[in-house]
């Protein structure tokens, strides 16, 4: 598996999507700050709504539907920092998978 660019996003009280490069398929994200809240079926989540990963968490992003529809947003009123790194994964896995 292949990384390329690697971002800092800032996740706030609104719901942000990811800037994938072309070609990619794979992105593993470390959250930073403050939790977050996830969604990856094209619907925005919600302070309250989604999937909770927490801080000093890594959420692994795979397939290039599920990169293309996943947002973000903060889960308290402290905004969130992830570090994204972005690249091409062999394995056809598509979804989401969180770890410490």
């Amino acid at each position: 598996m292949a990384l390329g660019s690697e971002v800092n996003k800032t996740v706030a009280g609104t719901a942000v999507s990811l800037t994938v490069p072309d070609g990619t398929n794979y992105a593993v994200m470390s959250i930073e700050t403050a939790a977050i809240r996830v969604r990856h079926d094209g619907t925005a989540p919600t302070g309250t709504n989604g999937v909770l990963v927490s801080n000093g968490d890594f959420l692994e992003i795979y397939g290039e539907d599920t990169l293309d529809q996943i947002q973000l947003i903060r889960d308290t009123s402290t905004s969130a920092v992830v570090n994204v790194a972005y690249g091409v994964d062999s394995s056809g896995l598509h979804g989401i998978r969180i770890s410490k």
